[in-house]
């Protein structure tokens, strides 16, 4: 297991402090979550979008939700849509395969992130190779995202309702 350079340089200048927590690589961060012993809804994703102009934006919100991305697309007046996974290699060098450290400000990319997320004791999250998470305050992963706009974006995904 190992940290993204980029995360791992992020996390340093902005004096975070973190805990690593490995884990085998596995089938979904559902496994994950069970191997580690903690709750799926404490696990942060980041998601890459893109409007017409090729601006890049991540959204963060709980692994455990889906971006409502035409309610997004009409809150910030963009017309937003996924960046295809095979772009994801190309964006995030530093990671392995498909996994996004949800910290685009180390990326270099525009942020909101869900109202969601306010309500964390303590977050985990991808350290960029699927092999082990992250795990911060709530409250110290809000403070990363300094003046970020954030607004309520996401809901629940189907397969994980209740």
């Amino acid at each position: 297991m190992s940290v993204a350079k980029n995360v791992q340089d992020y996390l340093c200048r902005a004096g975070a402090h973190y805990d690593v927590y490995p884990h085998t690589q596995t089938e979904n961060f559902f496994h994950a979550a069970d191997e580690c012993q903690i709750s799926p809804d404490d696990i942060i994703k980041g998601v890459v979008m893109e409007d017409e102009d090729q601006q890049l934006l991540m959204a963060l919100l709980p692994a455990t939700n889906k971006v409502n991305v035409s309610h997004l697309s009409r809150l910030l007046n963009r017309h937003l849509h996924l960046v295809p996974l095979e772009r994801l290699s190309e964006l995030f060098p530093d990671c392995h395969n498909d996994a996004v450290p949800p910290l685009g400000q180390a990326y270099r990319m525009d942020v909101i992130w869900d109202d969601e997320l306010l309500d964390k004791q303590d977050v985990y999250f991808d350290e960029g190779d699927h092999a082990g998470f992250l795990h911060m305050s709530g409250l110290g992963f809000v403070s990363l995202l300094n003046n970020e706009p954030h607004c309520s974006f996401s809901e629940r995904a189907p397969l994980m309702a209740s």
